[in-house]
């Protein structure tokens, strides 16, 4: 079942009791987040053209930890794994996967005096990636990290402290440099991810 159904039918089973119940304005936290992601990289799109079949979809998680200074403003830390995507054709192909770890800025918009809240943050880390190549005589594969962004935004609910629940979606942009195997100057690798997540606040 989908994220979004999944929280969906969370909302509507307990809307009755998702009243006023008050928000923490400051202290810690702890999160992880399950969600579906979807990659867009330029070397695999480029693989479709020469008839490759590529799987661009996968799943993904993050955890995370920080501190909310603010009822509006939130400093964190994620690691976040990002999925594997592959291209394959006749025994050959291209395997790829990537993790970030960030510090991100949290911006928190409550809804008037309920349990619900809007959020979105932009954060900055390094990007892990290991690339593989598939079949007889396959170059030998890639790893390294570079710099990477990350932006996002979703929805929180607290249904009863010290519990929070949140839907939303990432995003991260980096550029890869695959001058090692092939004579080209980068490849633009973003991924971003539907996630529903779960945080305990001290």
């Amino acid at each position: 079942m989908k994220v979004v159904n999944v929280v969906a039918i969370v909302a509507m089973l307990t809307a009755g009791i998702a009243s006023a119940v008050e928000v923490k304005e400051k202290g810690a936290y702890i999160g992880g987040a399950y969600g579906v992601t979807e990659v867009d990289d330029d070397n695999l799109s480029d693989l479709v053209n020469f008839g490759f079949s590529v799987d661009k979809k996968d799943t993904g998680y993050q955890l995370w930890g920080g501190y909310k200074f603010l009822k509006w403003f939130a400093v964190e830390g994620r690691y976040s794994y990002l999925g594997e995507y592959t291209a394959t054709e006749g025994g050959i192909g291209v395997k790829e996967d990537a993790a970030a770890l960030t510090a991100n800025a949290v911006f928190i918009l409550p809804l008037g005096g309920s349990s619900w809240e809007l959020y979105g943050q932009v954060g900055l880390g390094v990007l892990s990636y290991d690339i593989s190549y598939l079949g007889a005589g396959a170059p030998p594969g890639e790893d390294g990290t570079e710099t990477v962004g990350s932006a996002g935004l979703g929805v929180r609910w607290t249904p009863a402290p010290p519990v929070t629940i949140s839907l939303g979606f990432d995003a991260w942009s980096a550029e890869i440099d695959r001058t090692e195997v092939f004579p080209i100057d980068s490849d633009d690798f973003s991924v971003g991810m539907t996630r529903l997540g779960v945080q305990y606040n001290f």
